[in-house]
């Protein structure tokens, strides 16, 4: 019974499997029909979601399925299980996966296989649309960590039951409430197929951020047992969906990058890393002031989340290399970074980075690098290490530390050093920079090359071929280990200093300098500047500083250097010139004495006058000096110009000078032997040559740099003195006064220059302007001035024979001399005027004298007017001739009478004349009786010869010649009514020998008689009908006791009578 059971049941089974399999075939095979069987799922989803919960190891609870569907198709795809909305979500309720659609289809083998080995596996499991959610805390810890157990559980060994795994659509949410994303992120992945029995952890897709148009795209999706890794890049990521207020405050960028990424997802599905690649077409953008900053960026960084650490290499930002590391610590990002560039051109992104994080962020102290200052990198290859701490909350940079060593070249452009100087050059050198706690310590060593300094108030520019340098800044002291100037490859200056800050300056405290060779303008102008702080007193025009040594302590670090901080070691000039190049120093050679004086000695030209000296002058000014002063051309000239001496001197001038350097007053003594010397004042008449014995001692008084004064001059020379001060106070105004020499001596002498003249005034006693008026007699240069003078003194000495007490004045203009004088005129020993006045004009070289006044209380003219030799003919008219000749010496036996008296000199001595007199209505006392009548006709030492009583002549004519000691009368002839004299001889002046010959008619009545026959009387008196009888007579010996020798008287023809009235006398008349 139970075999017969057992057989109608296999035979019902074999019947229903027959039945089963011709449906099946029928429907699928030739209906192409699946066989749909829903209501078993639907009514038990709950254990479709334990067996996927067992599955994938989680709680059953976490699974929810809307509809569960199953179709039977061909052998190949026979089982097809259909889920619909299916969500998994966390224990807290929180969505982890998400697909409205799901297709799992099995072969029969492998369902057989899988029953039989109770290994159920998924084939060909088709999914239209999955979606996962990724939600971060703030913690940064992905929550849903039951997707890598969803996703661990699918590639266990022990659990595998997908294969051929097909997704339509992946899609999958970043959730972040503090991501720095201002949207959270949508990827979309489409047609994903992966087979999990091959343990390929490693699939590729492509997934693409669909809601923010971020241009995220996420390539692969790797996971193992310990993880997950997603690798993707940014496609033109654009910066303005980040946000970054938890970190900055201020982040105004814009701009796109692109990049490739990884993210790193734990067991636990933490992210703990992040790499990505930077491309080189990346960048940021930063507008300051309108004006844009481009970042370009490429290189390699990660972000470790566990250590909340973001790491750098090879990371490059405008061709700047940063390698290191940012971590976060709370509310501070930690820094250390190694920055390496090699520059070689810099624009407005290297500006900024140096106005933003060099100064701002780095530098608090921001008075030690000053943005004012131009100057231009041409090329910085550095390497910078930084550590530094950012508090996020206030924004600062704190615990800054930083190193850094590097190559720079630079240009300097015009950069301002106070007031002082501009500064252009190239640099290039090694630096190496530590900066902690606020502090720098900073080592700079190079040269400058093509250095051009601009010395700002000068104008002028100092080239220099370079300089050489080493610097160090350490704790707000800046150390000059060295700096040398270098031109033209010999060493200008060694510089050597410490400078501490105060606010925004420097401060010397130490500063020692070697001048090895500079141009002396450039220091006095520094100094000038630096340390007087006021306009020098003179200026420099060129000159050098040599072989010197300065230095300068300020311990107290004040802005305000003195000469007392200044120890000059040598300060040594050469070849200075100063003051438009009126003062020439062959050497100038200065040291410190105390705090307030400093010693020197220089060889100098003052207006190329040569002088040696040694000196002391003090911080004030005041100079005390002492040398000597070479004579050359160019002093003799000086003296020339200004008091019009004309020296001729080799021997030294001792000099000592007291004065004040500020204001330019100077008291100089000058003192000289004249030993072999000469001297020559032409208006002074100072005339000595070849000076045996003598000296000059003089005192020079300067005001403000200029020569006022000449006090106390003395001129010793062989026992002769000349006396005198010179004035030059006012401008165009010569002062000389208190003359006294033999042959001047004044009170004073003014001297004005108005426009092209001068005007001359000379109070005196003794003026002698002899070699004057012999200059214009003789047509000698005088002045190329229009002259004006005025001459009041005791005695005026025209020339050596000429003379007058009282005034002259008078001009000299267009070389004519015309003037006027007043007083006693004297010529020779004689005196021409008692008292009267001269018009003299002299033109040409020839002179015309002319005047009228008193003479022996007489009334007299005189003329005086050149030959044509130059030499004088003088000539006298007077009323009263006895008063003429007695006043000239001729005689004083002659009373009244009008005499004309006329002499003509023949040599410039005034020794040798001819002359003739004519006398009328004149008397002659105290003469014999015999010859009582040529009394008339004696000139000096003859009247004599005559004595008795007056006789009274109607007319007397005399002609004379003096040569040597003889004075030669070749004819006397006077005559009255009654007697006629005719003498003619020679008087010797020294002997005072006369030796006269003559002739005398006394018989006029026996001539009237006679004259009466007329043949005879013709004969015998001639045609004036006088005189008959004439008698001869001798006069010899002394003149004032002659022998007298008279012969017998006897009649003589008339005709011979015509001696005594000769046409001679008449022709020298005129």
């Amino acid at each position: 019974m139970t075999r017969k059971f057992l057989n109608y049941s296999l035979l019902l089974f074999a019947f229903f499997l027959v039945s089963v399999f011709v449906i099946y075939f029928s429907k699928v095979y030739f209906l192409k029909e699946p066989i749909i069987i829903d209501n078993y799922f639907s009514e038990n989803k709950k254990k479709f979601q334990s067996f996927l919960a067992n599955k994938i190891n989680i709680n059953e609870n976490q699974i929810i399925i809307e509809s569960v569907g199953l179709e039977i198709n061909d052998l190949q795809n026979f089982l097809s299980i259909k889920i619909s909305n299916l969500e998994i979500i966390t224990e807290s309720n929180e969505t982890i996966l998400k697909s409205n659609k799901i297709n799992i289809k099995l072969s029969l083998l492998d369902l057989i296989e899988g029953l039989t080995n109770n290994q159920l596996l998924l084939e060909n499991i088709f999914i239209d649309k999955i979606q996962f959610e990724f939600l971060r805390n703030q913690d940064f810890k992905i929550i849903n960590s039951s997707i890598l157990n969803f996703l661990r559980g699918v590639d266990d060994n022990n659990s595998n039951i997908f294969k051929n795994l097909k997704i339509n659509q992946f899609n999958f949410k970043f959730l972040d409430q503090n991501s720095i994303l201002k949207s959270n992120l949508l990827f979309e992945c489409k047609s994903l197929n992966f087979d999990v029995l091959n343990n390929q952890e490693n699939f590729f897709l492509k997934c693409f951020e669909t809601k923010t148009n971020s241009g995220v795209i996420v390539k692969n999706f790797n996971y193992d047992k310990n993880g997950i890794f997603v690798d993707g890049y940014f496609e033109k990521f654009n910066l303005r969906l980040l946000k970054f207020k938890n970190y900055f405050k201020e982040f105004n960028f814009d701009g796109e990058f692109n990049s490739y990424f990884k993210i790193n997802l734990n067991s636990n599905l933490n992210v703990e890393k992040f790499n990505f690649k930077i491309l080189n077409n990346s960048s940021l953008i930063k507008k300051v002031d309108e004006k844009p900053n481009l970042f370009k960026l490429a290189g390699l960084g990660s972000f470790d989340f566990q250590e909340n650490k973001l790491n750098f290499k090879n990371f490059v930002v405008n061709n700047y290399i940063l390698n290191g590391s940012i971590e976060e610590d709370g509310s501070k990002l930690k820094n250390n970074v190694k920055i390496s560039f090699d520059k070689k051109r810099f624009d407005q992104f290297d500006s900024y980075l140096y106005k933003v994080f060099v100064k701002n962020l780095f530098f608090k102290n921001k008075n030690f690098i000053n943005s004012a200052n131009k100057f231009s990198l041409k090329n910085l290859k550095s390497e910078i290490l930084i550590n530094s701490t950012f508090d996020i909350e206030s924004q600062e940079f704190e615990n800054i530390s930083l190193s850094s060593k590097g190559y720079y070249s630079s240009f300097i452009n015009d950069k301002k050093i106070d007031d002082l100087l501009n500064v252009n050059a190239n640099l290039n050198g090694f630096y190496d920079l530590k900066y902690e706690n606020n502090e720098f310590d900073l080592k700079v060593s190079g040269k400058s090359e093509n250095v051009k300094i601009k010395f700002i108030k000068l104008d002028e520019i100092y080239d220099l071929s370079e300089i050489d340098y080493s610097i160090n800044y350490n704790n707000n002291k800046l150390t000059i280990n060295e700096l040398n100037l270098i031109n033209k490859g010999n060493r200008a200056m060694e510089v050597k200093s410490i400078l501490l800050r105060n606010n925004q300056n420097f401060n010397f405290t130490d500063l020692k300098v070697n001048i090895f060779d500079i141009p002396a303008k450039y220091f006095t102008h520094f100094y000038s500047m630096k340390i007087k702080e006021n306009k020098l007193s003179f200026t420099v025009d060129a000159g050098k500083i040599v072989n010197s040594k300065i230095y300068i302590s300020n311990k107290k670090n004040t802005s305000e250097i003195t000469n007392k901080n200044i120890e000059i070691l040598d300060l040594n000039f050469k070849n200075l010139s100063i003051n438009n190049y009126t003062i020439k120093f062959e050497n100038l050679n200065l040291t410190k004495k105390t705090d307030d004086v400093f010693i020197g000695n220089s060889k100098l030209l003052i207006k190329k006058i040569p002088l040696n000296t040694s000196f002391e002058v003090n911080e004030n000014g005041l100079i005390r000096a002492f040398g000597s002063i070479n004579f050359n051309k160019d002093l003799k000239s000086l003296i020339n110009k200004k008091t019009d001496f004309n020296i001729e001197n080799s021997n030294l001038l001792k000099f000592e000078a007291e004065g004040n350097l500020n204001d330019k007053n100077f008291d100089i003594r000058v003192r000289s032997t004249l030993e072999n010397s000469s001297f020559f004042h032409r208006v002074l008449n100072l005339n000595a040559n070849n000076i045996k014995k003598g000296f000059v001692d003089l005192n020079l008084v300067f005001k403000n740099g200029t020569l006022k004064k000449i006090n106390n001059i003395l001129i010793n020379y062989d026992n002769n003195e000349f006396k005198s001060d010179f004035d030059f106070q006012e401008s165009d105004l010569l002062k000389i006064s208190n003359i006294n020499s033999k042959n001047f001596i004044a009170k004073s002498i003014l001297v004005q220059k108005e426009n092209n003249s001068l005007n001359i005034k000379i109070d005196g006693k003794l003026v002698d302007i002899s070699h004057l008026t012999n200059d214009l007699i003789n047509q000698r240069k005088v002045k190329d001035f229009d002259i004006k003078f005025d001459i009041v003194s005791n005695q005026i000495i025209l020339n050596n024979k000429f003379s007058l007490s009282g005034n002259l004045t008078g001009t000299y203009k267009n070389k004519i001399f015309s003037s006027l004088a007043k007083g006693k005129i004297i010529l020779g020993s004689n005196t021409l005027l008692d008292a009267g006045q001269l018009t003299i004009l002299v033109e040409n070289g020839k002179y015309l004298i002319t005047g009228k006044g008193s003479l022996n209380s007489g009334k007299t003219k005189v003329k005086i007017i050149s030959s044509s030799g130059g030499l004088p003919n003088v000539t006298f008219e007077s009323q009263e001739g006895g008063k003429l000749l007695s006043a000239l010496g001729f005689t004083e036996k002659i009373k009244s009478g009008k005499i004309k008296l006329k002499v003509n000199f023949l040599d410039k001595n005034l020794s040798k004349y001819q002359g003739f007199i004519n006398a009328k209505k004149f008397r002659v006392i105290n003469a014999p009786k015999i010859v009582k009548s040529l009394s008339s006709l004696s000139f000096s030492g003859i009247n004599s010869l005559f004595v008795g009583e007056g006789v009274g002549f109607s007319v007397g004519d005399a002609k004379f010649e003096k040569i040597g000691n003889e004075l030669k009368f070749k004819k006397i002839l006077i005559n009255n009514q009654n007697l006629s004299i005719y003498l003619e001889g020679d008087y010797n002046l020294n002997s005072e020998i006369i030796n006269f010959t003559g002739s005398i008619v006394p018989f006029t009545i026996v001539s009237k008689f006679i004259s009466v026959v007329p043949a005879v009387g013709e004969l015998l008196t001639g045609p004036n009908k006088k005189g008959v009888i004439s008698g001869q007579f001798k006069l010899n010996g002394k003149v004032s006791d002659p022998e007298i020798d008279i012969n017998i008287l006897s009649f003589s023809p008339g005709i011979l009578r015509q001696i005594f009235s000769k046409d001679w006398l008449k022709e020298s008349k005129d």
